[in-house]
């Protein structure tokens, strides 16, 4: 990750460079972040890259940014960052299967449903 510095080039002009980079394999891919980001919820403007159609990856990235700005309006707005880590702790969410006779099962790891979904996409092959 790295932040590449606007130093008066236009949006047009410095997405050029960025794209000739990737075509380069310099970068993978890149974001435009507007400057008004921690005070406006305006879209952001889209990933641009080679596999940035991976919905997994695109949900990451899209987590881990809502993340760090959610984080940094907490700063800006006066709440100390041990406080946000306090607050901010993930929930564990542990599911169980209930059968036919009303009993719970073991924990579900989610394994029956990716097992389904490789076969279905195998046979769409």
């Amino acid at each position: 990750m790295e932040e590449v510095n606007v130093n008066g080039r236009s949006l047009p002009d410095l997405k050029r460079e960025l794209n000739a980079r990737i075509s380069r394999e310099e970068l993978d891919a890149y974001l435009v972040l507007p400057a008004d980001l921690l005070k406006t919820a305006k879209a952001i403007r889209p990933i641009t890259g080679v596999t940035v159609g991976d919905v997994i990856t695109r949900e990451e990235i899209e987590d881990r940014l809502n993340r760090a700005i959610t984080r940094q309006r907490f700063v800006a707005n006066g709440v100390k960052e041990q406080y946000i880590d306090q607050l901010s702790r993930p929930v564990d969410l542990e599911t169980h299967s209930v059968n036919q006779k009303g009993e719970e099962g073991v924990e579900d790891t989610g394994a029956g449903f990716v097992l389904v979904f490789c076969h279905r996409l195998s046979d769409l092959q």
